[in-house]
């Protein structure tokens, strides 16, 4: 679930195009139902390590995806069905401590890396951070749904 579209196109007073942020939750709307008790989490990054003779994945970072869920009606059918959609939350939201000793911007880092997955549909990816967020954003839709499908 996108916080924001590609782009909503203006023009200047010359006739020149103006991209600003397409809000498309600017409001939240009332029909998206948010499921808390059906959250998954998402792990990105890391490393393998052996313990007890075993290879564990040891993440380096981790999300959680929200389920918000829509109903979608059939067209000329009585059935309805339910539209899934994901946003990312941090498991972090807020760092008390590290806010109080004044680094305001390290006290959210946790929380806005995980809201960026969300943010907004196709960042731009001329650049090796956009490259990364496109691929922890198709990386973060897939695994929520294959967790949720398979209720791991």
């Amino acid at each position: 679930q996108y916080r924001y579209g590609i782009f909503k196109q203006k023009f200047d007073d010359k006739g020149r195009q103006v991209e600003t942020p397409d809000y498309w939750l600017a409001n939240e709307e009332p029909w998206g139902h948010i499921d808390y008790n059906r959250d998954q989490r998402v792990s990105f990054g890391g490393e393998v390590v052996e313990e007890d003779g075993k290879r564990v994945w040891k993440p380096a970072w981790s999300v959680r995806a929200v389920p918000v869920d829509y109903m979608v009606p059939g067209y000329t059918s009585q059935r309805v069905n339910t539209l899934r959609l994901w946003t990312a939350k941090s498991y972090d939201e807020f760092d008390l401590l590290t806010f109080n000793k004044s680094e305001y911007l390290d006290a959210v880092k946790p929380q806005v890396a995980a809201e960026n997955i969300t943010k907004i549909l196709y960042p731009e990816d001329s650049t090796p951070q956009g490259k990364a967020l496109r691929l922890e954003q198709q990386y973060f839709f897939v695994s929520a749904s294959i967790h949720d499908a398979i209720r791991v």
